[in-house]
């Protein structure tokens, strides 16, 4: 996703995740992180009525150690930063798809 690393590295309040060296990623979802006291809601409501932009959702609206499936083998005081992230990521559909040449192909 070199077109979102590029266009969004210098918006202020966004901080995009790099992708480890030893890592490649499927870039089913493209996820950023908004700084402290960003709005999420409002972002997504700027996005859409000036640019069109209709984002997809967020990874996690409630950490997995918070669901009752977990709780026991992970207790949610023990993860403060899955709190953190849930309230400030965001995901961003990815732009393109492959062909069955590999070139990047416009959704």
């Amino acid at each position: 996703m070199q077109w979102y690393d590029h266009h969004l590295q210098d918006i202020p309040g966004i901080r995009i995740q790099p992708i480890p060296v030893n890592v490649q990623s499927n870039y089913y979802k493209y996820v950023v992180l908004l700084e402290t006291g960003q709005d999420r809601e409002g972002l997504k409501q700027r996005l859409r009525a000036n640019h069109n932009v209709t984002l997809s959702g967020e990874v996690y609206t409630i950490p997995c150690c918070a669901q009752p499936f977990f709780q026991s083998q992970y207790p949610a005081p023990e993860f403060p930063h899955a709190y953190q992230f849930c309230a400030l990521d965001s995901c961003w559909r990815s732009l393109y798809s492959r062909s069955h040449t590999g070139v990047p192909q416009p959704y």
